[in-house]
């Protein structure tokens, strides 16, 4: 249960701090005194929503602490235990909130995320508001308030996981047997482009060696063209430069005897002609020692052709082929494995639709008992509540295979004759806004009594009521608060007086600022507010006797 709550900082709170007893608190004060901000301040410690403008004029952030005692409370402890943030018995809620609007959340002292806080929460705290009855408008909540009433909570969590992962499982199936035909055609393109690669060399390296190849044998004949060229000059009759020679020295030859000085231009034309003759033979042995040969060109030049007519067909480069060829044999295994995909996914998806069926006929079936103990319960409830004509149903309406969902195979449907002989009908057709008040207030004293979580609080769901009826109200909450710690912020005295601890909240005005405060309340203290929620401003004698009456009266049946 809660033990203590701690406000600082927060709207015109400057600093609270509340020892919280068990059974049931009242929440009491004049309108606008504050109370809303206790129970807005305690809804930030379970998830609420922080907004900008609920930090105090002048002070830097707002903090926030609720401390719980879960020695009882397996589920939360577990949770606890779970998350790596157990404390043996104790659980503390925090959350500050920056000027700015920003926040942050812990638990035990451990930075925790909003949504982890708002799941611990909700197993410590279940907040009961007087904007509740517009809730029971929508037909959406009737199937919440019956499941938490027949504590379905872990059966209707198992339906709804199990129909998600039907639902996710189904889709999956559907979307590959849809694409089943388009992925034939892939699988058979994919298998074209493979069949064209697989008996090429597509490495990088090998394309290499083949362009290396290829520059060599085409390098090879155009040598020898050169060198047929070179030859055919020096053999050639009409520039035969041997010949040449041979005359220019025949020509000499007869000249030295008178000019011995030409000796050595005879010699250098002798030297000339060794030269030629030397280069004539050197090119002979080189051409012929000069290998090649047309067919491995030929071939070479035909694998680098299709290789390049690949490259050019699939958009990328020659050394990217192989990679490409890779993604390819890649993409044709996935449209392969959707075959086996669905053949693995019929069964899987027929099971969880089994398991999904079986669930909700266990979940229909728990439904189907509760649901005469709820309707007499409400009813005997509305009875107290000066509503003894009228009288309550649960419906339950099912749905058809297409509208099967997370909540089960029917829709749970609340309805009401107001009056004795009328026939049933739906809320928002048949109860006025002061039935629906009364209607869900018995609602919530009905679902509280059978409620697992320790703390609940009531905000003015009495509102709309007086007299008996509101002393009827109270003797039903009092009762509750035996098995269950409640705060119940009220305007009722009836309410008020059968509490065993009372809170008054107030605000004055300090150093020009205002400040909201909440205090306990002792017995002559609690006589005089008692006192001013029957008779106003003004307290009298009277007013006082009565108000002295009312909580003897109170505390006489309390006991």
């Amino acid at each position: 249960m809660l033990t203590q709550l701690s406000i600082r900082n927060f709207v015109l709170a400057k600093e609270i701090f509340l020892d919280i007893q068990s059974g049931m608190t009242a929440i009491t004060g004049e309108t606008g005194a504050g109370k809303s901000i206790l129970l807005n301040a305690l809804n930030l410690t379970l998830g609420g929503r922080a907004e900008q403008g609920i930090v105090r004029n002048g002070e830097a952030r707002a903090d926030v602490s609720a401390s719980f005692d879960i020695r009882n409370q397996t589920i939360a402890h577990n949770w606890l235990v779970e998350h790596d943030l157990d404390e043996q018995f104790d659980c503390i809620l925090r959350r500050t909130i920056a000027k700015d609007g920003r926040s942050k959340a812990f638990v035990n002292g451990q930075p925790v995320t909003l949504v982890q806080l708002k799941e611990i929460g909700s197993m410590l705290i279940d907040i009961h508001s007087q904007h509740q009855h517009q809730s029971l408008l929508k037909a959406s909540n009737h199937r919440r308030l019956l499941d938490d009433y027949a504590g379905n909570d872990s059966l209707a969590a198992s339906v709804k996981d199990t129909f998600y992962k039907w639902k996710k499982a189904n889709n999956e199936l559907n979307e590959l047997l849809q694409n089943s035909d388009e992925y034939h055609a892939m699988r058979q393109l994919l298998n074209y482009q493979i069949d064209e690669m697989c008996e090429l060399e597509l490495s990088p390296e090998h394309i290499e060696k083949l362009e290396t190849i290829q520059k060599s044998q085409s390098q090879i004949q155009n040598t020898m063209l050169h060198l047929e060229s070179a030859q055919n000059i020096l053999n050639d009759e009409s520039f035969n430069p041997a010949a040449g020679i041979a005359q220019c020295e025949r020509q000499i030859l007869p000249l030295l005897k008178m000019y011995p000085e030409l000796q050595d231009t005879l010699e250098l034309l002798q030297s000339a002609q060794i030269q030629i003759d030397e280069s004539l033979n050197n090119i002979e042995h080189f051409s012929q020692n000069l290998e090649t040969d047309p067919q491995v060109l030929l071939e070479t030049e035909q694998q680098l052709s299709t290789i390049y007519d690949l490259a050019r067909k699939h958009g990328v480069s020659a050394d990217a082929l192989e990679s490409h060829y890779s993604l390819l044999c890649e993409q044709l295994a996935q449209l392969d494995s959707s075959d086996v995909q669905i053949t693995q996914l019929k069964p899987k998806v027929l099971k969880l639709h089994e398991q999904y069926l079986k669930l909700c006929k266990k979940l229909n079936k728990s439904r189907m008992v509760a649901i005469p103990k709820f309707n007499e319960a409400i009813c005997e409830q509305l009875s107290w509540l000066n509503m003894s004509g009228a009288q309550f149903r649960c419906k339950t309406i099912k749905l058809s295979a297409e509208q099967y969902n997370e909540f089960g195979t029917e829709q749970i449907e609340f309805e009401v004759a107001i009056n004795a002989g009328q026939d049933f009908k739906a809320l928002q057709k048949s109860a006025s806004g002061g039935e629906l008040s009364r209607i869900s207030l018995a609602i919530a004293v009905i679902c509280a009594q059978r409620s697992c979580v320790p703390t609940m609080i009531f905000d003015e769901i009495d509102i709309g009521i007086s007299g008996a009826t509101a002393q009827m109200v109270g003797k039903q909450l009092s009762a509750l608060g035996k098995h269950a710690q409640l705060l119940c912020v009220t305007h009722l005295s009836q309410v008020a007086s059968q509490a065993s601890q009372h809170w008054l909240v107030e605000k004055a005005e300090v150093a020009n600022q205002t400040i909201s405060s909440i205090r306990s309340l002792d017995k002559k203290q609690r006589t005089h507010e008692i006192a001013r929620m029957i008779g106003g401003i003004d307290i009298t004698d009277r007013t006082l006797a009565h108000a002295n009456e009312i909580l003897k009266s109170s505390s006489a049946s309390l006991q």
